[in-house]
């Protein structure tokens, strides 16, 4: 048997991961829709797919 536990404690204020890289990038407001007419072509005109 076997007890496994870290070696170093780890520091509580590393734990933080929401919004660590809040100011590095930047989102364009149409994120969402960037791609929609290819997204849809793929599903509407059935190309993808043979018979």
């Amino acid at each position: 048997m076997a007890k496994v536990v870290p070696l170093e404690e780890a520091d509580a204020s590393k734990k933080q991961r929401i919004g660590f890289i809040r100011g590095m990038i930047s989102v364009p407001d149409d994120f969402d829709t960037i791609i929609t007419d290819e997204i849809e072509e793929m599903f509407s005109d059935g190309k993808q797919f043979s018979e």
